[in-house]
C-alpha cells in the first residue's frame, strides 16, 4: 500500500522525545526489564530502587501486622472492644501495599488511592467507635447527671451547654468525626 501511494505519504512513527528522568517509559514495571541495568547505569532508573526499597517495606509492615492481629485474635476475649482493634491494625498493611500499588502503576493512581481511602475512612471510623466503647461504662454511671460545659463559638461568643454527663462530647464525635470517612471519600472522588 506504500507503494501505491507514494513515498511522500509514508510517516515514520518514532518514538516520542523523553529525557527518562523522570517518567519512564511504561505505565509501570516490566517484567521483561534488566535487572542487570539497574548496576550499568544506576541514575538512570531511581523509580525502579524506589520499588524495590519501598516493596521491602510493605513486606516488613505486613509482617508486623500480622504478627500483632493474630496476637489479638489469640487473646479475642471482649468482641465488641476487639473487633475494632483488629480493624485498625489491617489498616497499615492495607494502606502501604495500596500506596505501592499506585507507586508501581502509576496510571492507575486515583483508583487505587480511592479504595485506599475508603479503607482509612473504615479505620477512622473503628478508632472512634472503640473509643465511644471504652466510655459507655462512664456514661452508665454518670447517666442522668448534669454536667455545665463551657465554650466560645468562634472564640467570641460564650456557650453554655447543660447536658447529661458526656453528651456534648458524645455529639461532637457523633456529628464531626462520623461525617469524616464519608467527606473523605467524597473529595477523594471529585478532586480528579
Amino acid at each position: 500500500m506504500a507503494d501505491q501511494m507514494g513515498d511522500a505519504t509514508v510517516i515514520a512513527v518514532t518514538k516520542p522525545y523523553t529525557n527518562n528522568t523522570c517518567n519512564p517509559p511504561s505505565a509501570g514495571f516490566e517484567p521483561s526489564f534488566p535487572l542487570s541495568d539497574l548496576f550499568r547505569h544506576p541514575t538512570a532508573h531511581w523509580h525502579i530502587f524506589g520499588w524495590i526499597i519501598s516493596g521491602a517495606i510493605v513486606i516488613l509492615i505486613w509482617i508486623l501486622a500480622i504478627r500483632a492481629i493474630i496476637k489479638h485474635l489469640w487473646n479475642y476475649t471482649d468482641p465488641d472492644i476487639q473487633r475494632h482493634k483488629v480493624r485498625i491494625l489491617s489498616y497499615p498493611p492495607v494502606f502501604a501495599a495500596c500506596t505501592w500499588l499506585s507507586y508501581w502503576k502509576y496510571h492507575y493512581q486515583t483508583t487505587i488511592m480511592f479504595f485506599a481511602a475508603v479503607f482509612a475512612s473504615f479505620a477512622v471510623f473503628n478508632l472512634f467507635v472503640l473509643l465511644q466503647t471504652y466510655l459507655q461504662p462512664y456514661r452508665e454511671e454518670n447517666e442522668g447527671v448534669k454536667q455545665p460545659a463551657s465554650s466560645k463559638l468562634f472564640g467570641f461568643f460564650p456557650i453554655n451547654i447543660k447536658s447529661k454527663w458526656g453528651m456534648h462530647y458524645r455529639v461532637i464525635t457523633d456529628v464531626c468525626v462520623f461525617q469524616f470517612p464519608i467527606w473523605w471519600v467524597c473529595l477523594l472522588k471529585y478532586k480528579e
